[in-house]
């Protein structure tokens, strides 16, 4: 689900917060990359709100080359020169932190990834299904991970 993704963006982000300061516009590209490998699929948070998408993904198999080692640094280049030409740099990292942690989340899937597409093999870590009782128990675990970290802040 969507707000797993973006809580766990979150969490891996406020990890990497105790070393570095982040600013505000910062915190608001986390959602975006963390949700945005599921562009390649017409029923995602994203594709839903922005119709265009599934078009342009429609010949693309869902958590292939968006959820891949490839399509990590495609998209994280592009949020460089996003960032570059915006003169906001900075949204890079996490970015790159909020797009990893998407698929590095899938790969926690029974499904899981093809993260070295064009390779067709998949990836997993372990085999939470989408919508189970596993899964609320990952998203309130994440949760707790990051109310713990704000209030030792």
């Amino acid at each position: 689900m969507f707000y797993t993704h973006i809580l766990f963006g979150a969490l891996l982000f406020l990890v990497a917060g105790n070393y570095i300061h982040l600013s505000l516009l910062q915190w608001a590209v986390i959602p975006l990359a963390a949700i945005l490998p599921d562009i390649d699929t017409e029923n995602s948070f994203i594709s839903k709100r922005l119709p265009l998408i599934p078009f342009l993904f429609s010949g693309v198999k869902h958590r292939t080359l968006t959820h891949s080692l490839i399509g990590l640094a495609v998209a994280t280049w592009l949020a460089f020169g996003v960032g570059y030409f915006t003169q906001h740099i900075e949204i890079t990292l996490p970015f790159f932190i909020g797009y990893a942690s998407h698929i590095l989340a899938d790969m926690l899937n029974d499904a899981g990834v093809a993260l070295f597409y064009p390779e067709k093999k998949r990836y997993r870590l372990l085999r939470i299904r989408t919508g189970s009782v596993s899964e609320m128990w990952f998203f309130f675990s994440v949760l707790g991970g990051i109310i713990a970290i704000l209030l030792s802040v």
